[in-house]
């Protein structure tokens, strides 16, 4: 999270220290590993190479790449009739409101206290990565539950009916050209207020980012249609749809509208993503860029960097030397993750030949229209380093959400008698939270290459490209790999 702002709610449970072995986000106690690091790292990057081996032999069998392995579980439209039902989605969509105007109200009026305040908790940790979570690894939850949608049904549609404003939108939405590039806009945005901006914990700001993401969005859906500003504009319906890909549970609709639970091993339903444009390839290289840029500019090694150039350009931009440079970082890290991710779609098309075989949907192509293809095969590595990233914070600090739903405005209430409880640092210790971020991160790695290679194989048809093809993309996970456990494994630093 923000190293200015949310880095508050860390300092809470423990000081930052800077250990020479290892250190647990979240976490003040030390935990020294068994091996040395570099031994880790290897092994990491050698499970990976070693999985791509046993992936490729498997790969062999035509029976094993064809299966979907995806079933359905139970007829929705069935369940949708049940008044019980229709009661219980009422319910929730009642409470996403109630808790968004909490926020809201918390923020302007409560006391501008971060840690005793409910907006700031709820937006920083139980709503961006506890929903975030909720979605990739159960269900998504979030097209229930997103307040400007809910808003926009119940306030805003009967008022574009009263004064007789169609619904799908005044304007025409031109998806083939735009696409999501507003919502590539704002999450670049958000990712700057999130990962540079030095006023993130505040709770009016947290407010007044709120109201001013919502007349934003509000606006898109009244000039553009709900639908289509919610696909191409509304940042998180775009990126948490992207997440629901990976989970298990998900919602099919066929031609007659007919919507059925589906089950499917974690990631699979990826595998028939393509990216439509060059902005949403972008897309998910920013959210996977991101993730990464915010555990590096908690490493020595940033802080390093930032005293480097800091002399050099204090005397331009003084005060906001430091803002400066971590903004300039938070564009370039992408920039390189970009450059390298289509570097490896240029030899995987050079090594395998594919696109000079008419019989491949390769034919023609060039590297960007392969990136395209492969892009979504990185999204379970942007969800094992969040993993990596934001576990010990979701479940320590997460645990600031119980006393603050007795005294949201930190007024002295004790509404639900909670306001007394006391976080409980031994929940998880530094070894698990090692363990757990090296095991998410190799695991995340092996699932990402083999979704390359199931959808290589879709496209090719020819298990022998299939395998040149993918040379190229086992470099780049084993390199990443060895990248995000290296960064996991520095000690968290705080710029003052």
């Amino acid at each position: 999270m923000n190293k200015f702002g949310v880095s508050i709610l860390i300092s809470l449970l423990a000081r930052v220290l800077l250990f020479e072995n290892s250190y647990a986000h979240g976490f003040g106690e030390r935990y020294d590993l068994p091996l040395p690091l570099y031994m880790f790292i290897l092994g990491g990057a050698v499970t990976v190479a070693v999985s791509f081996l046993l992936i490729s032999f498997f790969m062999k069998f035509e029976y094993s790449i064809g299966r979907s392995f995806t079933i359905s579980f139970f007829d929705l439209s069935k369940l949708e009739r049940l008044k019980f039902y229709r009661v219980l989605i009422f319910l929730l969509k009642t409470v996403s409101i109630l808790t968004f105007l909490l926020v809201i109200f918390t923020g302007f009026l409560g006391v501008q206290k971060p840690l005793e305040n409910f907006s700031v908790v709820f937006v920083w940790i139980i709503w961006w990565v506890g929903i975030g979570c909720l979605v990739a690894f159960i269900f998504n939850i979030w097209n229930i539950l997103n307040p400007w949608a809910i808003v926009f049904d119940w306030v805003l549609r009967p008022i574009l009916k009263f004064f007789n404003i169609s619904f799908t939108g005044i304007y025409s939405y031109n998806f083939r050209r735009y696409d999501v590039l507003p919502a590539l806009v704002m999450f670049i945005l958000f990712c700057w207020i999130e990962n540079v901006y030095p006023n993130t914990s505040s709770p009016v700001f947290v407010a007044s980012l709120i109201l001013g993401y919502s007349f934003v969005t509000f606006l898109g859906m009244i000039f553009y249609g709900k639908e289509n500003w919610l696909n191409y504009g509304e940042t998180f319906t775009v990126l948490f749809g992207y997440y629901s890909k990976f989970s298990a549970i998900d919602i099919d609709e066929n031609h007659e509208g007919k919507r059925k639970v589906i089950l499917r091993p974690y990631g699979f339903g990826l595998i028939e993503l393509k990216s439509s444009s060059f902005y949403s390839t972008l897309l998910v290289m920013f959210v996977l860029s991101m993730v990464t840029f915010d555990g590096l500019s908690e490493t020595p090694l940033w802080i390093g960097v930032l005293n480097l150039f800091y002399s050099s350009f204090a005397p331009i931009f003084g005060g906001y030397t430091v803002l400066t440079l971590t903004t300039i970082g938070m564009f370039l890290v992408p920039i390189f993750f970009i450059l390298l991710y289509f570097i490896t779609c240029y030899f995987m098309i050079k090594l395998s030949k594919a696109n000079r075989d008419r019989s491949s949907n390769w034919y023609g192509k060039d590297f960007l229209e392969i990136g395209k293809i492969f892009v979504f095969t990185l999204v379970p590595i942007a969800l094992a380093y969040n993993i990596a990233h934001y576990f010990s914070f979701l479940l320590i600090q997460g645990q600031l959400i119980i006393p603050l739903i007795s005294d949201p405005f930190g007024f002295g209430w004790d509404i639900f008698s909670t306001a007394n409880y006391k976080v409980n640092i031994a929940i998880i210790n530094a070894k698990f939270a090692w363990f757990l971020s090296l095991f998410s991160i190799v695991i995340g790695h092996i699932l990402s290459i083999f979704i390359a290679h199931k959808i290589a194989f879709n496209q090719v048809k020819n298990i022998h490209v299939v395998m040149k093809s993918q040379y190229p993309m086992l470099a780049l996970m084993v390199i990443y790999t060895a990248t995000s456990l290296w960064i996991i494994s520095q000690p968290i630093v705080e710029i003052s």
